[in-house]
């Protein structure tokens, strides 16, 4: 039978403030974020190649500056969505889980996604809602085709997301970080 793998201690180094997270082909993939003393540069992917032994992991690094708060796994396309948050921007990146390439999905200043955004993605389409007051709910295809904005002066703070997908409908559900609202 196999055993799970539990982190039984506090570690002040990788795990200081780690944040984004998904697990891809028997992989973990790790965001860091700016607080609590994180002494890793925040625009960091931690891969750790072996999800048994956490002394076994690679360091992806991105180009730009920006915290990677919100990761999501696209089972259907095998990609990893990730954003670039806390920089003024929407920079959403896709990683190949396998060969471990970056790739920029969409970087504009039309949109400020604020400090801690939320993704969600159905294999066609990402999905967004920016931690920003007013939040404004975004949606930006995989492959970068343009950019829909739909700006909520009633929601604030977009913090979790989730997508469904009924048949031929897709829903999106989000929580507030600081509205306590879903």
């Amino acid at each position: 039978p196999s055993i799970p793998v539990q982190i039984t201690q506090k570690s002040p180094e990788v795990f200081a403030y780690a944040h984004g997270t998904v697990m891809a082909d028997g992989k973990i993939f790790i965001g860091m974020a700016s607080r609590s003393c994180n002494p890793f540069p925040t625009n960091q992917l931690y891969v750790f190649t072996d999800s048994r032994d956490l002394t076994k992991f690679r360091i992806i690094s991105i180009p730009r500056t920006g915290d990677i708060e919100s990761m999501v796994l696209d089972e259907k396309n095998d990609q990893i969505y990730f954003t670039l948050s806390n920089n003024g921007s929407l920079e959403i990146y896709r990683i190949d889980p396998k060969t471990y390439f970056v790739s920029t999905v969409i970087s504009t200043t039309s949109v400020d996604i604020g400090l801690k955004p939320a993704i969600a993605t159905d294999g066609t389409y990402i999905y967004g809602i920016t931690y920003t007051n007013p939040a404004t709910i975004y949606k930006v295809g995989i492959y970068g085709t343009p950019l829909v904005v739909s700006p909520y002066t009633h929601i604030s703070n977009g913090h979790s997301a989730a997508v469904g997908v009924y048949g031929s409908s897709t829903e999106l559900y989000f929580g507030g970080g600081e509205a306590d609202l879903f």
